[in-house]
């Protein structure tokens, strides 16, 4: 097998014993799924009786590319079907004569299946994940917690190899902005291979490279994972860097004191609430399942904990959150779907609704650099699968600000974000965290109006146009 120098160097990680996780990678062309391929054939073969897993996005995918790569790299290695191996299409699986195996298995987030809990069978000894960027971070993390099989057999440690291009998603956090900032942990190695590391590449495959233009030509051709995100994206990466390292001067004693919360509940995404001192987040609360009473019992609680009137507390009103906000009288209770709010006279909004309204006003304050977020004080409520740290709610938060994005950017006509839904499937989870930081901005547009009511158990808040 031709390997290139980048090819080679990377084969000599994998082959450590001391790197547990690998990115190759960073532009179109540089041999990813091929140097994959061929590293779980020979880990197969040289190994007996070990397994290993070639995932990606959606099992079609897997099967119209990988798949192939697979085959062909196979056939170069004088490995053949019918002799060495046997394919099973329908269990997605390749069996070796030496008992060795592999497992075919798509990573795509099923909302039937939102822990990837198909996963949990399976063990395994070596782990390749083609165009990682494309996979929920959850679902790589699963399929590496099945690395187990047979490792102390061979004196071997997990090992993970995972290809990409760049892209904006998980993949830069979790290697490419560490290993540019030299913070890299050690068990990680990241090894940027372009289209010219490949002097076996078609001249072809590259003049066609060279013809990609925009944002295109600066992942695939360039490998530019700093390039400027697409249009529709309201919250570029460096923008959002820049906030998560501000720091805003606040003036002791004359500053306003608000609170911000995204209900849900029993296991249905996560609750989340954020206490403010005016524009910077002082505590973050969370809980992946809980009743409607505890959430209510936690904005209590920091209610009095940092003196918050109740006309200063935003909650989610759709769904669940309208008990939230009938437990608290004089609240603000937030409508997604509402009609956007006037600004000014002179300055007339074409907003679809009041939540992208409200995106795009907090958008404002990002790009002055007007908002400070600290990641010190997480508190936990209700029951939790996982206590998350800062700095996994500062990722979080992250990866939900790369998917707030507007839909159809191009149409003439109102505009709007794309649905949670639709990032949901993309994303896994809904963006919680993003939109509780969202709502706190809804003060900047409109003061609250209370509705008069005669029945408390029917109060409501809202900001309505």
């Amino acid at each position: 097998m031709k390997l290139s120098e980048k090819q080679t160097l990377a084969l000599d990680v994998l082959e450590n014993s001391s790197t547990t996780e690998l990115l190759y990678g960073g532009g179109a062309g540089s041999g990813k799924s091929v140097l994959g391929c061929y590293w779980i054939l020979k880990t197969c073969i040289k190994y007996p009786d070990t397994r290993a897993l070639i995932c990606r996005n959606t099992y079609k995918d897997l099967k119209d590319t990988t798949l192939m790569t697979f085959f062909w790299v196979a056939q170069q290695q004088g490995i053949k079907p019918g002799v060495h191996y046997k394919y099973n299409q329908q269990d997605g699986r390749i069996s070796f004569i030496n008992d060795s195996i592999i497992f075919l298995r798509h990573l795509k987030y099923e909302p039937s299946d939102p822990n990837f809990d198909r996963l949990g069978s399976l063990e395994g000894t070596r782990l390749f994940v083609d165009e990682a960027n494309q996979c929920l971070e959850k679902g790589v993390d699963i399929a590496q917690s099945r690395l187990r099989y047979n490792l102390d057999k061979y004196y071997l440690i997990p090992k993970s190899f995972l290809s990409c291009n760049p892209d904006q998603s998980w993949i830069k956090q979790r290697f490419y902005q560490p290993w540019k900032d030299n913070v890299l942990p050690p068990y990680r190695m990241f090894i940027p291979a372009l289209v010219t590391d490949n002097p076996y590449i078609s001249k072809h495959y590259i003049d066609n490279l060279d013809k990609l233009k925009g944002t295109d030509r600066e992942r695939l051709r360039k490998g530019n994972w700093d390039f400027q995100s697409c249009p529709e994206q309201l919250f570029l990466p460096d923008l959002v860097v820049d906030v998560f390292n501000n720091e805003i001067m606040l003036q002791k004693g004359k500053n306003e004191r608000y609170l911000s919360c995204d209900v849900a509940r029993f296991g249905r995404d996560s609750a989340v609430i954020c206490a403010w001192i005016e524009t910077k987040v002082i505590e973050w609360s969370v809980s992946s399942s809980c009743r409607i009473t505890e959430v209510v019992n936690e904005i209590i609680r920091l209610k009095k904990k940092y003196k918050i009137p109740n006309k200063n507390i935003v909650v989610d009103d759709d769904g669940v959150g309208g008990g939230v906000v009938d437990a608290i009288p004089g609240c603000v209770g937030f409508v997604n779907n509402s009609s956007q709010v006037p600004e000014n006279k002179e300055k007339k909004s074409n907003y679809g609704n009041y939540k992208t309204q409200v995106y795009f006003k907090m958008q404002e304050f990002f790009e002055n650099g007007d908002v400070d977020f600290s990641f010190d004080n997480i508190s936990h409520f209700g029951k939790n699968e996982k206590m998350l740290s800062g700095y996994e709610i500062q990722q979080i938060l992250y990866d939900d600000l790369m998917w707030i994005r507007r839909k159809d950017p191009d149409k003439e006509n109102k505009i709007y974000l794309i649905p949670k839904d639709e990032i949901k499937k993309t994303l896994g989870r809904s963006p919680d965290f993003a939109d509780v930081v969202m709502m706190r901005f809804a003060f900047f547009l409109k003061k609250a109006k209370i509705k008069t009511v005669e029945n408390i158990n029917d109060l409501r808040v809202g900001l309505f146009g």
